[in-house]
């Protein structure tokens, strides 16, 4: 409560239609809000998150489409690098079958504080 929510619907309703593009716009002690189920089917990169922040939904869908390779035979799904503080919640994770033995969905540096939450339905 009271912190700025950037919305994301895929319709249009929302400020984005994409979640990537919210946490691009996203500042210090603001909140990215799903307004909708999905299935969202994006990858996330952030290379800098911002301090308190978040990525919340009531029930949503995020589904990585697929993994890139990132370095010697590391493929990489989802990527969140400097998180203080971040917290995510409301969310149901899909992840394709591995590429390879070294396939990562969900990979963070530095993670000081990130917040993962559950939702019930």
């Amino acid at each position: 409560k009271g912190r700025k929510a950037l919305t994301v619907a895929q319709d249009g309703s929302g400020e984005f239609k994409t979640i990537q593009a919210a946490l691009d716009a996203l500042q210090t002690g603001q909140v990215v809000t799903v307004l909708d189920r999905g299935p969202y089917r994006e990858r996330l990169e952030v290379e800098e998150m911002p301090a308190d922040t978040g990525l919340v939904a009531s029930d949503a869908i995020l589904e990585l489409p697929d993994y890139v390779h990132s370095y010697g035979q590391h493929y990489k799904g989802h990527h969140l690098i400097n998180v203080d503080g971040f917290r995510i919640s409301g969310f149901t994770f899909v992840f394709p079958k591995p590429m390879h033995e070294l396939s990562i969905g969900f990979q963070t540096h530095r993670g000081g504080g990130l917040v993962l939450g559950s939702h019930h339905s």
